[in-house]
């Protein structure tokens, strides 16, 4: 069972890094060029292969945490696991809405689907399990991502609600999901590493990775809302 487990995570975290590594090429290639879409799309399936991955590890890991990690103590495994499985749901859900935005272009209602309302339902009410655990648990870094997934939610939904957008509202919308997405997933990658190798790794260069991108990535979609707004009131 152990090396099952050890070959799960290996894949786990080979899918992860493999996803960090595609969004940040999309991130930096020329929007709209053929690398970039090419790019876009490998870091849509790669973020659905970890997705995949996790699944039956998740689930080992919640019927016999002391597999996935050595550190002596189930219960923050547990918190780890709860964190990881809920990051990689939102990382998914904004992944396929960034993707369907592009393609519903200037029709947004166009995007909705089962396989959308069931993401964005789902990260929505994944919200509302996930707090009141991370309270009760005391597992704060839990508790400071929590709100990603019911703002993630919502905000997809209404997008997908209207009846059209401009190429500015369309492009700004893929943009902010994928950002989003990369975003989470370095938080995700973080516990990730927590849970295959507690303590091997600093705790500060960890926080490094997890707040790093995350201040970037902010920052990057208040820019484009500004730009995005600018050019449509012109």
């Amino acid at each position: 069972m152990t090396l099952v487990v050890d070959l799960f995570a290996f894949l786990l975290i080979a899918c992860a890094i493999s996803a960090t590594a595609t969004f940040w090429a999309a991130a930096i290639l020329r929007k709209g060029s053929r690398l970039h879409i090419g790019a876009g799309r490998w870091f849509a399936r790669i973020v659905y292969a970890t997705a995949a991955t996790a699944a039956p590890l998740a689930l080992i890991a919640l019927v016999w945490p002391s597999l996935i990690s050595r550190s002596g103590a189930p219960a923050s495994v547990r918190h780890l696991i709860w964190l990881g499985a809920y990051l990689l749901f939102v990382i998914v859900t904004a992944a396929q809405h960034g993707i369907a935005a592009v393609a519903a272009g200037p029709l947004p209602m166009t995007m909705r689907s089962h396989r959308h309302a069931a993401l964005n339902t789902g990260a929505i009410v994944s919200t509302v399990l996930v707090f009141p655990a991370a309270i009760i648990w005391q597992a704060w870094m839990l508790l400071f991502v929590t709100p990603v997934g019911f703002i993630v939610g919502l905000r997809n939904m209404i997008y997908g609600s209207r009846s059209s957008a401009t190429p500015q509202q369309w492009q700004r919308e893929h943009l902010t999901s994928l950002v989003t997405a990369g975003m989470t997933l370095h938080a995700a990658l973080v516990v990730l590493v927590l849970l295959v190798w507690p303590g091997r790794f600093g705790t500060g260069w960890l926080w490094i990775w997890f707040a790093v991108p995350w201040a970037v990535g902010t920052l990057i979609c208040v820019w484009l809302r500004a730009v995005w707004q600018t050019r449509e009131r012109e």
